[in-house]
Parts: C-alpha cells; sequence; structure tokens
C-alpha cells in the first residue's frame, strides 16, 4: 500500500509541475527548464529515506510480535512470563531477523522506484508531446500597422497549420519558426515587414491554433516548414526566400534548409545541436534519463538522434547561416552556437552574447539584434 500511495502522489506531483510550468515561463518570464523530470528525482531521493526508515521500524515490530506470541501463563506459579525473553538464542536471531526485514523491504522499494521512474517518465512524455497551447493575438503587428493576413498551410501529412502571411515589397519573405510550447514570433515579424520583407509565421503543429495532436520537436516539424515553403513559392512577387528559426525552430529550420535548397539564407537563434544532446541535458539522472528515452521512442516511433542540426548544417553551405548563442542559456547547452558554427560550411557567422538566457538576445539588445538580422538577409537575399 505504501508503494501505491507513493507511486500515485508521485503522478499527482508531476502532473501539478507540469501544468505550472508552463505559466512560469509565459507569465514570469522563466526557462522553460522546470520538469516533472527534475522533481521525480527529489522524490525519489525522500522516498529512498523513508523507505530506509520503514525497513527499520518493522523490523523491531516484528521482534516485538515474536516475544509476545511465545510468551505464556506459568500454570504452577500462575505468572505470565515470555520464554524467549530469556533464550540467548533470541539475542543471535534478532539480527538476522533485522537482516531479513531490510532485504524485504529493499525489494519493495525497487518496485517502488521502478514503477515510480516509469510513471514519471510517461507522464514527463505526455507533457512534452502535447505542449501549452498559446494563441497569437497579433497585437504587435496592429501597432506596427503591419499588413497581413491569415492563411492556412496543409503539411504533406495532412496537418492544417494556421499562419500570417504578408506579401512583400522588395521580393523577399522571410519564413518564421517559433521554438517549442512558445507561439509566432511577433517582434520579428514585425521588424521584417516594417523593412519591406515578406513574411510567413505559422503556429508549429501541436502549437496554438494548428492542428495536430503531438510536437515532435524538430523531426515531423521539418514537413511544416516544407509547406511554407511551397506556399511563398506559390505566391507572385516573391523572388527570394530566406529562414529565421528560434530554438527548436531553429533546429528545424536547419534540418529543412539542409533539405530544400529553396531557402537562401537562415538565421538562427538558441538552437540545440541535437535532440539527443538536449534530452541529455535536460535529463541528466542516470535511471530516469534511460527509461525516459525507451518511452520517447515508443510513444513517438523515432528515435532521438534522428533529429541532429549538427550533421545536417553542413549541407546548407555554400548557403549563408548566421548563429545567435546567449551564453547564459540553460535550456540548451551554452556551447551548441560554437558547436554548430564549426560544423557548418561558408559563410558562416556566429553571435556570441555574454550573460543573455535562452532565446533573449532581441530583448537584451534590440537595437543590434535589429542590425545584424536585416543586414544578414539584405546582403545575402538582396544583395545590398
Amino acid at each position: 500500500m505504501a508503494g501505491i500511495f507513493c507511486a500515485g502522489f508521485l503522478c499527482l506531483f508531476s502532473q501539478r509541475v507540469g501544468s505550472i510550468t508552463p505559466f512560469l515561463k509565459e507569465e514570469l518570464g522563466l526557462s522553460y527548464t522546470v520538469s516533472s523530470l527534475h522533481f521525480t528525482a527529489f522524490v525519489i531521493g525522500i522516498l529512498l529515506i523513508g523507505s530506509l526508515i520503514l525497513a527499520i521500524v518493522p523490523a523491531d515490530h516484528a521482534y516485538r510480535v515474536t516475544v509476545l506470541r511465545n510468551c505464556h501463563v506459568n500454570p504452577i506459579r500462575g505468572l505470565r512470563r515470555c520464554d524467549l525473553l530469556y533464550n540467548p538464542i533470541m539475542n543471535k536471531t534478532r539480527g538476522s531477523r533485522w537482516a531479513r526485514s531490510i532485504f524485504v523491504f529493499a525489494g519493495k522499494l525497487t518496485i517502488v522506484v521502478v514503477v515510480a521512474i516509469i510513471l514519471a517518465s510517461a507522464i514527463e512524455l505526455n507533457d512534452v508531446l502535447h505542449p501549452p497551447r498559446t494563441v497569437p493575438e497579433g497585437k504587435t503587428l496592429r501597432k506596427y500597422k503591419i499588413d497581413y493576413r491569415p492563411v492556412d498551410l496543409v503539411t504533406e501529412d495532412g496537418i492544417r497549420l494556421s499562419a500570417w502571411y504578408t506579401p512583400p515589397q522588395n521580393g523577399a519573405v522571410i519564413l518564421l519558426a517559433h521554438g517549442y510550447g512558445n507561439k509566432r514570433p511577433e517582434w520579428v515579424y514585425a521588424l521584417l515587414a516594417r523593412k519591406k520583407y515578406g513574411v510567413l509565421a505559422w503556429d508549429a503543429r501541436a502549437h496554438g491554433e494548428s492542428d495536430g495532436s503531438i510536437s515532435t520537436i524538430g523531426y515531423l516539424e521539418v514537413m511544416d516548414v516544407k509547406a511554407a515553403l511551397e506556399y511563398v513559392q506559390a505566391q507572385p512577387g516573391v523572388e527570394h526566400v530566406g529562414a529565421w528559426g528560434g530554438s527548436m525552430g531553429g533546429a528545424t529550420i536547419i534540418r529543412a534548409a539542409a533539405q530544400f535548397p529553396e531557402i537562401e539564407a537562415v538565421f538562427i537563434d538558441s538552437s540545440f545541436t541535437s535532440l539527443d544532446e538536449e534530452f541529455d541535458h535536460l535529463v541528466p539522472y542516470p535511471v530516469i534519463n534511460p527509461v525516459a528515452r525507451f518511452i520517447v521512442t515508443a510513444g513517438t516511433g523515432f528515435r532521438l538522434d534522428n533529429v541532429n542540426p549538427l550533421n545536417d548544417i553542413a549541407r546548407i553551405s555554400p548557403r549563408p547561416v548566421y548563429i545567435v548563442q546567449g551564453m547564459a542559456d540553460v535550456v540548451a547547452p551554452s556551447d551548441s552556437g560554437e558547436k554548430l558554427f564549426n560544423a557548418a560550411g561558408e559563410p558562416r557567422f556566429l553571435w556570441k552574447q555574454e550573460n543573455v538566457p535562452h532565446l533573449s538576445g532581441y530583448t537584451d539588445n534590440p537595437r543590434r539584434y535589429q542590425r545584424r538580422l536585416l543586414d544578414f538577409f539584405d546582403e545575402w537575399l538582396l544583395g545590398k
């Protein structure tokens, strides 16, 4: 019963943690680093200590019960006494009873821990595959009087994506791919549209107003980029196509650009190098990690190493790649930008921002970010 109670408590606790994490990120501006698996490690530690105490207490209790069971009344003197209480053999067997009891409870503890790990991993997988849906409001676009229209994109696997599109005034369109659990980046959209670039931004599958039941964090999302690319290529006045991607969107853009040469230039902000490395970074627990990996693979049908921008980025060359990395990033390893830069072919650019958290380069220095972003696309798409 104790094991079932602990496992049930862990399940409910993890669900509560999973539910408050998006709130912490969206409302308080905290990085998306809190995970039910992180709390699972803490709870399992408490479980270990508590079970050790339980293992000792029943051992002493079993000793007392044994004594009471061997107590009797002397028929001659009429006195109640316990023979084993004065039997020296009792002192020899007490230690073995303790060891036996601890062994039994250790076995029960192992079962409880395994069940707890599986439950927590399953809960976390469910949270990851079903990110919070944040619906974009368009306030920033209306503030700057950006002309845009809502459009629907359809991927080759039949997923409808909700999107915004602004036609270009300079012949170039930029595709915008947002990060995990995020929404269409209105600030980038407005920045580019005000400089006469066409822009297409969409909610990734299982995000915002788009269809789709699960997010695959950069695997199937490549088909989202393909649908966006095909849409803008069919629009009048489009001569060049570039792409901006943040976090998961950055990893997705790298993978898509490696496959589709029609994307002529890419600007990547806070991407991870591989989903495999990202998983190890966010779930660094020796016991939980392999169990969670197995459940992720079983639940999605693909291996984590299938999403590997580090292996794909070299195939973008000779098209240019600009990489932005905040050195205070804790969502992705802070050396991810440098690894991607070293793996990329020429022309390549790296901007490392000291003391800047994940995907916060623009908020840290808006003017510098705007200048570098626009200068990059102006040079490589418009030839300025």
